[in-house]
């Protein structure tokens, strides 16, 4: 046999037990309720001696009997023998009453036959038992009969025991019919209920599990998901603490992170502790294989074992469940009880694994969800960047329309000046002089402008080759002495530089170098512009310094930024 069967077997015992209790005190209230109704007739029929009446008193005091002993703790554990002992009894007063009423010829032989059925008929015992009671009814009369010696001859004896026996085998057929009948209903409602437990419990773990979907779901952030975590695995689960226990993968360990139900002293102890992943190798293995683990208080206070502190803290029962970021296990959640020992239901393992799952999902969708916020403000900064890029190309290209038509002017009435006859052969010469300036500034312009063009379509791109330092720095001096400049600007270059071949782009360096020493000149109205060039850790610096107005701390980031300066 099964062992589920088994258990059902023992339940519908117990069931019938309590049944039979209630039967033998139905059989004994229909006696005793009938008692007025057989006193009245026995005694208007047979009138008689003080020893029929004795008789009658036994027949109406038995139910009593019967009852006072059902209430008893005696009468409860044996409800049958109980009914059996007194339907005997009762066939063994009817018997008595025979020998004062015809003997076996008597009007109450049919008094045994109601018995037997009455017993079968109410009484939701097994068949054996209607089987075994309506032999030993039979027996008690024949037994009673031959003590007596009763009269009525063998005719009515043989009458009397034919009646009996089919009594017996229609009270004993009924009772297998409405044993199979009651076994099956049995199985049914316990199935049913079953069935409504699974369905309820199915109901409980769904409602838990959508409020810990709500409440965790509604945040964001990684600390409050696991925060909300603890609370709402100590208050479904009912049990008293709760952890979230994280991996380190770079230090090879498990740390607490988040907790519910720790004293602040117990916390502080249980957050500090580090448990390397060498002393949890069996937990972890049997969670990948299992999906959950429970420890009781013996496993769990083993000394210097990785949850020695917190059994410390009074932590009696443990139960964990991981916690995954796609395969990887990279979490336990834990929930704990204080005192008990009993392990955690089937329901709560069921629970737990659901939260935990739900629990690692909030924190996919809260990962993602830092990833959108960072994309979109990346997004918006690079708009805005894009946006004052856009504007300051459009700054840059005011003023450079205004800085070309500036020499262009220039260009243009220094020549009108030349073709003036009256202009004397020296003035003519210094008129082209800085007509030649000019438009040597406006050619660096429009080259500078188009360098940019080229660089930011992504043309410009270094040649690099062996360049004479001395040849490099006495071409860089002779352009940058021709840029324009204040009268009380000087130009002070340092020619201190080794005779040696370097790698660079011999045109870019030119370029720059020009452009910083044309900034510092336009920028100091006063003073000097000083050049100089050194070498060190096999590379040049070239330094330009001024006396101008300098560039303020915060717009040194800026002036890096395309099209733009300091002044706008």
């Amino acid at each position: 046999m099964k062992a589920d069967d088994a258990e059902l077997r023992a339940q519908y015992a117990r069931e019938n037990r309590q049944l039979c209790v209630r039967g033998a005190r139905t059989v004994a209230l229909i006696c005793l309720l009938l008692f007025p109704i057989f006193w009245w007739l026995d005694a208007s029929r047979f009138p008689g001696s003080g020893t029929l009446v004795t008789l009658r008193l036994i027949f109406g005091i038995a139910p009593l009997g019967v009852l006072g002993l059902l209430l008893t703790s005696t009468g409860q554990r044996h409800p049958i023998a109980v009914t059996i002992g007194s339907s005997m009894l009762g066939a063994a007063v009817t018997t008595a009453l025979m020998d004062f009423t015809g003997g076996h010829a008597s009007p109450y032989f049919g008094g045994i036959g109601l018995a037997m059925l009455l017993a079968a008929l109410v009484m939701p015992w097994r068949p054996v038992w209607t089987w075994l009671c309506c032999v030993l009814l039979i027996a008690t009369y024949l037994l009673c009969s031959e003590l007596l010696d009763l009269q009525g001859g063998a005719e009515a004896l043989r009458s009397n025991l034919v009646s009996y026996a089919a009594t017996m085998v229609v009270a004993g057929l009924a009772t297998v019919s409405r044993e199979r009948l009651r076994w099956r209903e049995f199985v049914a409602r316990r199935a049913l209920e079953r069935s409504q437990a699974q369905l309820n419990a199915e109901v409980d773990v769904l409602r838990a599990l959508a409020r810990a979907g709500r409440e965790m779901l509604r945040v964001s952030d990684a600390p409050r998901i696991l925060e909300r975590l603890c609370r709402l695995t100590t208050e479904v689960l009912d049990c008293d603490v709760s952890h979230t226990i994280v991996c380190d993968d770079e230090r090879r360990v498990w740390r607490a992170i988040a907790q519910h139900g720790n004293a602040p002293a117990h916390w502080e102890a249980i957050r500090h502790v580090e448990v390397p992943f060498s002393r949890t190798v069996q937990i972890a293995d049997r969670l990948r294989e299992h999906g959950i683990v429970q420890l009781a208080a013996a496993e769990i206070d083993v000394p210097g074992g990785p949850l020695h502190v917190a059994a410390r803290t009074g932590i009696t029962r443990s139960m964990f469940v991981p916690l995954y970021s796609g395969v990887d296990l990279v979490g336990i959640q834990t929930a704990g009880y204080r005192g008990r020992r009993e392990p955690f239901t089937a329901t709560q393992e069921r629970v737990a694994m659901g939260m935990a799952q739900l629990a690692s999902l909030a924190l996919a969708n809260a990962k993602l969800h830092g990833e959108l916020v960072r994309q979109t403000e990346a997004e918006r900064a690079a708009r805005g960047t894009a946006e004052l890029a856009n504007r300051a190309k459009d700054d840059f290209l005011a003023t450079l329309s205004h800085e070309l038509r500036t020499p262009l002017n220039l260009i243009l009435g220094y020549l009108e000046m030349l073709g003036d006859d009256g202009v004397a052969a020296p003035e003519r010469k210094l008129i082209l002089e800085r007509a030649t300036l000019a438009s040597r500034q406006l050619f660096f312009m429009i080259t500078d402008t188009l360098e940019i063009s080229r660089l930011h379509a992504g043309q410009l791109g270094a040649q690099l080759a062996g360049v004479s330092l001395r040849e490099l720095w006495a071409e860089l001096r002779a352009e940058c002495e021709k840029l324009p400049r204040r009268t009380t600007t000087a130009l002070v270059w340092d020619d201190e530089v080794d005779d040696l071949e370097i790698r660079s782009d011999r045109r870019m360096l030119l370029v720059i170098v020009r452009n910083l020493v044309g900034n510092a000149l336009k920028f100091t109205p006063a003073g000097s512009v000083r050049v100089s060039a050194s070498l060190g850790d096999g590379a040049l610096t070239v330094r330009v310094a001024d006396t101008g107005i300098g560039i303020p701390e915060e717009a040194r980031a800026k002036i890096f930024e395309m099209f733009q300066q300091v002044d706008g």
